[in-house]
């Protein structure tokens, strides 16, 4: 929830300023802060150092903007299909159209055990795929980056290697895809919620404010809130409670029925 606000309906979106580049732009910034002291440098060490030190901080810096073969987006498409951009050259980016039946994660490019999310990047192969003129080009690698938005469920099965005879992968993508737009529908949480999310894992949603406000501004949620409580205690016992032991009820189960 906390990432589909701002991925924009798409399934990933690599972050503008991830640590590659905030380690670019302070090296060009170093870069330019010699530059400007570069005289007084001069007529302390000589022009050689300090020359050696502005252009190696240039240098390093634009490599770090260099994203070669790194995907920047992904959009699902209807039937199966995927938009896929990235950058081919530094600040060249192109599209091209795949089926996600042609898609598999090669390896994870980090420590696969860590245990957290969005720890490590990966390398995705695509066996067959569309640039954009239409025609049909060769299989190609690129590196899904660690450090951007993503819609998990639809990344797994993005990176998952898909059985060729299997009869059921597009039954199963149009049920993720279906899900998926659902999602976007209901729309992402509010920036500060949204970080509140990702540094507590939703722990503090049940407070007596969140839960209010919950209630009041989320009818639809509400609903099926209260439907699967009614499928967890009965409707009828539910119909027995007190106005003060429903809504005790309610935000005791909140953060788990609303997964």
């Amino acid at each position: 929830m906390a990432d589909t606000g701002r991925l924009g309906g798409k399934v990933f979106k690599s972050k503008v300023m991830n640590e590659d580049r905030i380690w670019g732009l302070a090296s060009l910034g170093f870069g330019g802060y010699l530059w400007s002291k570069f005289t007084c440098l001069s007529l302390m060490m000589g022009p050689l150092i300090p020359s050696v030190a502005v252009a190696g901080s240039l240098v390093y810096g634009m490599a770090r903007f260099s994203d070669k073969n790194q995907i920047s987006s992904i959009e699902s498409l209807p039937n199966g299909e995927l938009k896929i951009t990235y950058c081919s050259a530094p600040l060249k980016s192109e599209t091209i159209t795949c089926h996600v039946n042609d898609t598999f994660s090669v390896c994870a490019l980090g420590n696969d055990d860590l245990g957290a999310d969005d720890v490590e990047s990966n390398l995705l192969a695509i066996k067959k795929h569309s640039n954009s003129s239409g025609q049909q080009a060769e299989p190609i690698f690129l590196r899904v980056p660690a450090d951007a938005f993503r819609d998990k469920q639809m990344m797994e099965w993005i990176f998952a290697k898909k059985d060729g005879h299997e009869t059921t992968n597009d039954d199963f993508t149009d049920l993720l895809r279906e899900n998926f737009e659902a999602r976007v529908k209901r729309g992402g949480l509010p920036l500060l919620t949204a970080f509140q999310a990702r540094t507590t894992g939703l722990a503090q949603f049940a407070r007596e404010n969140d839960v209010e406000s919950h209630l009041e501004n989320d009818s639809s949620e509400v609903d099926n809130n209260i439907r699967r409580l009614q499928e967890l205690y009965g409707a009828k016992h539910l119909e027995e409670l007190q106005p003060h032991e429903f809504y005790a009820l309610y935000k005791q189960h909140s953060t788990t029925i609303g997964k």
